[in-house]
């Protein structure tokens, strides 16, 4: 049996951040040489019209396909550089853009080479916002032009593995990189196709509201959209799955220059590979006010519930919801 904790410990959600949503940069103003406007200060004039991802997570590993619409909402033309933070460990297998026909090629620049562009940039616009993305290795490519009232759409494609943690695998899209748009997005949505070799108990976002839909023990659907709006955090979805003894994950892959590589994933079982558990004081914190109501204050429930259900009977717990005043 669990009993209440006397020891107060705040459990935190804490989640690497990452970058892989893409951004046009305009790092000079789109005014007549030689006297441009001396209050330069907006290098992100665009606006993102949608951002479409489609997701396949097969076991531990992911497939994200990006599709992205920009629109120039000026009477000027202008020349612009895309700009693709790239997840660390992601490799990215499909990138297109067209304009007027002609296809663009991106570059990947390293982490070294994109701190010096980014410098670059942020020297030309004043604006340092670019800065946090430094540390990262990037694809780049140049635009021009981007007629007035004009779109320019991208699609994306990478590849990656997900954290594994005793039948927990953590999907994370970074979505925050949409503060870049001008306007709020007409649409943004994340479509996620789930196949696990264990059966899967439940599916939740803690971050987004997420409709998920059984398609069997071991598939199951899970979406997400909103219209009119500037997302301002990263999408996460949880996958909860029961393992069935040691899980083995093993992928091939072959390049047709008789170069042949793999990808080996083993989870262990802790009940085949026993240890000594050292047993926690947690304490839950739910926020039950009217700003949570409906399907915020249900996905935080089930949070709770699935947390709970994850403590050992050596641990200690404490609930202490909260509105106008804790209890």
């Amino acid at each position: 049996m669990k009993n209440f904790s006397r020891l107060l410990i705040l459990l935190m959600l804490a989640v690497p951040q990452l970058f892989a949503d893409g951004f046009i940069i305009i790092p000079e103003p789109p005014f007549p040489r030689p006297n441009p406007h001396p209050g330069w200060r907006d290098p992100f004039p665009l606006e993102v019209k949608y951002h479409d991802v489609k997701v396949t997570i097969d076991g531990l590993t992911a497939r994200t396909k990006i599709d992205q619409v920009f629109f120039n909402p000026l009477n000027h033309q202008l020349e612009g550089q895309y700009i693709f933070p790239i997840p660390e460990g992601a490799v990215i297998t499909g990138f297109k853009m067209y304009v007027n026909g002609k296809e663009y090629k991106a570059e990947l620049l390293d982490a070294d080479k994109a701190k010096k562009l980014y410098q670059e940039i942020v020297a030309k616009s004043k604006d340092p916002a670019l800065l946090e993305y430094t540390g990262r290795n990037i694809y780049t490519v140049k635009i021009f032009p981007i007629e007035p009232r004009s779109e320019r759409k991208i699609e994306i494609e990478y590849f990656q593995t997900l954290e594994f943690d005793a039948g927990t695998v953590k999907y994370l899209y970074p979505l925050n990189t949409e503060k870049f748009s001008s306007k709020a997005l007409e649409k943004v949505s994340v479509s996620t196709t789930i196949k696990s070799k264990n059966k899967i108990l439940s599916i939740y976002s803690p971050t987004h509201e997420t409709k998920s839909e059984k398609v069997d023990d071991n598939n199951f659907t899970a979406n997400y959209e909103e219209k009119n709006v500037k997302p301002d955090k990263d999408y996460l979805l949880v996958i909860a799955t029961r393992m069935k003894g040691s899980v083995i994950d093993l992928m091939s892959y072959k390049t047709g220059d008789d170069e042949n590589y793999f990808l080996l994933n083993f989870s262990v079982d802790d009940a085949e590979f026993p240890g000594e558990y050292i047993p926690k004081d947690v304490v839950f914190i739910l926020d039950i006010s009217g700003s949570m109501a409906g399907e915020k204050l249900k996905a935080a429930q089930d949070a709770l519930v699935y947390c709970v259900n994850r403590l050992k009977d050596q641990d200690n717990f404490q609930i202490i919801k909260f509105g106008t005043e804790a209890e």
